[in-house]
């Protein structure tokens, strides 16, 4: 049986986070925010440098979307026989806190569990809001279990400054056809290509299939000059290049690869935007022009 903090520890513990450093960090739940349950070890905290002590193999996806530090907590049911891991993390930005729990929501949940600020999937609950993304998980499903669950969300959830939300970036796509809920953010090696560095995309339904659109901001108009030219350059050379493409943004081609299938890509302002692995050419383009005119000033 697990042995829970005692009440000098539970003082200190509850002290400290709700210090927190300069009352910007969330507080984890204290012992019995859900009622019998109580901390099985004492909470831990991780950096940049020790985050591989706690998840290993996924450290290095963390660090790249601008981890800054995990608050970890565990808790025990009252008969000791059933756990509940509570964890915070510190993602630097809205951007790294929404691609973290993008990337690992994927897109196959069904869409009842889908909710802007997150969802639930069997004893599991995940969410993120500002510059958090929460995962709180429990190996039993227990009804006991399952509203242990949504007492500590609610805590970590409210303990969080700020509205719940999206992206203001994300609003840029556009709703007709788009599937709900489909938009990632990746940090790195965007669509395949160092050179891209990150971006956003999002799925939409065509006839027979669906395809992505993709927008990836840079800080000027000459860094999206720089990423537009370097990737007609490797489609080039790695797949084939159909042509210019005229009343899309700036400067839009058409292009073929082995990996995603068929390319429309576009420059617009401080932007690169483009569909993906389509089908039906009308159909990306009628998406993609709507994609630039919604960023446009």
């Amino acid at each position: 049986m697990l042995k829970p903090a005692n009440k000098c520890q539970r003082f200190l513990l509850l002290a400290f986070f709700l210090a927190g450093v300069c009352g910007c960090r969330p507080v984890l739940p204290p012992s019995q925010t859900a009622l019998g349950w109580d901390y099985s070890e004492l909470p831990t905290a991780y950096d940049p440098e020790t985050l591989y002590h706690y998840i290993n193999g996924k450290a290095r996806v963390y660090l790249d979307y601008g981890f800054v530090r995990l608050d970890h907590a565990q808790f025990a049911s009252p008969d000791g026989k059933a756990v509940i891991d509570v964890d915070v993390y510190d993602m630097g930005a809205p951007e790294g806190a929404f691609g973290i729990y993008s990337l690992e929501r994927g897109e196959e949940l069904p869409l009842h569990y889908k909710r802007r600020l997150g969802y639930m999937n069997g004893p599991a609950r995940f969410f993120w809001k500002g510059r958090h993304y929460v995962t709180i998980t429990s190996p039993i499903s227990s009804a006991e279990t399952i509203q242990a669950i949504h007492s500590l969300s609610a805590y970590v959830e409210n303990s969080i400054r700020g509205e719940p939300g999206i992206l203001s970036i994300l609003t840029a796509f556009p709703e007709e056809n788009k599937v709900p809920e489909s938009e990632q953010y990746f940090a790195t090696d965007f669509l395949g290509h160092e050179f891209m560095g990150a971006g956003f995309t999002a799925s939409y339904i065509e006839l027979g299939g669906r395809f992505k659109l993709f927008l990836s901001p840079k800080d000027s108009p000459a860094q999206a000059r720089q990423a537009f030219d370097k990737l007609r350059q490797a489609l080039s050379e790695g797949g084939k290049l159909l042509g210019e493409e005229q009343g899309i943004g700036q400067a839009a081609f058409l292009a073929q690869d082995d990996y995603l299938g068929n390319w429309l890509v576009s420059l617009n302002d401080k932007h690169l935007v483009g569909s993906v692995g389509f089908q039906d050419l009308p159909a990306a383009s009628s998406a993609l022009l709507r994609l630039c005119r919604n960023l446009s000033p």
